[in-house]
């Protein structure tokens, strides 16, 4: 079901993944933020967009390059693809690990993506662009990395939604994954909070929507993540004992922390791409 959360601004909240998308109407064109994580899945998602409109989608945005956020692109072939530079350089230097971790991750995506094109984005945002939809706007921003090297979130600033991709999660602490870039993690999410207002609305990439307040505390708890591990690399603390270390400091489970610390160490290294 498609929720409001702004003047023609819409979310839906899938079961799969927990994963948000999302869709700004304008007057003249429609833009759709992630198109899930299959062709099988954007093709449910094209169909469920006449429920809002039955004009095609103009503008595709893609927030990063993980697959539960993109493989659904080539149901928008028609439509302006939008993405920072190195979400199609990840692809191009990594295609066959992300589809095969896509595989594993959900064994039923093998039959999904046996007609996978692979469609990436053809209109760069190497830092800002802005998309004129008729009687709005939408500014696509690289606020820095953080989830990955290539974040996008797009502002509907006069509905006051802001669609943040997997900067920020609702429903589960940050994903650290083998991409991600946690000591630089914080100062993205702050910019992106700079950008808003006390009433603006922000759609997660997983989960509910978030309000200021909540926003800013997980921006909190992803500082003191970055925050703690720069103190174990500077005091020399070794990378497989920080966990242990700083037991104390942690303000999330220990599962999630062992990527953030690798990523973390290399980060500070000069070794993490």
């Amino acid at each position: 079901m498609w929720q409001e959360v702004g003047d023609g601004c819409y979310r839906r909240r899938y079961e799969r993944y927990d994963v948000n998308v999302g869709v700004v109407r304008g007057s003249e064109r429609l833009l759709l933020f992630d198109t899930r994580g299959s062709p099988v899945q954007g093709e449910e998602l094209r169909h469920e967009l006449t429920e809002l409109d039955a004009r095609a989608v103009q503008h595709v945005v893609n927030s990063h390059w993980h697959f539960d956020h993109v493989l659904g692109n080539q149901c928008f072939t028609g439509a302006w693809r939008w993405g920072h530079p190195g979400l199609n350089e990840m692809f191009e230097r990594h295609r066959e690990v992300a589809l095969s971790w896509a595989r594993a991750y959900e064994p039923e995506l093998d039959r999904e993506l046996a007609g996978l094109e692979l469609t990436l984005p053809n209109r760069a945002v190497p830092d800002h662009a802005v998309v004129d939809l008729g009687d709005r706007v939408v500014e696509l921003v690289h606020h820095g990395r953080g989830h990955t090297g290539h974040d996008i979130v797009a502002h509907a600033r006069a509905a006051g939604v802001v669609f943040a991709g997997d900067l920020l999660e609702e429903s589960a602490p940050p994903s650290y994954g083998d991409d991600c870039f946690p000591i630089a993690w914080p100062n993205a999410v702050v910019a992106l909070l700079e950008a808003t207002t006390p009433e603006t609305t922000i759609v997660p990439g997983h989960g509910d929507v978030m309000s200021i307040p909540e926003a800013r505390a997980q921006a909190d708890a992803i500082k003191a993540v970055a925050d703690a591990i720069s103190g174990l690399h500077a005091a020399g603390e070794p990378a497989a004992h920080a966990l242990d270390a700083a037991a104390n400091q942690w303000p999330f489970p220990p599962d999630v922390l062992a990527g953030a610390i690798h990523r973390g160490y290399e980060e500070l290294d000069g070794t993490a791409q």
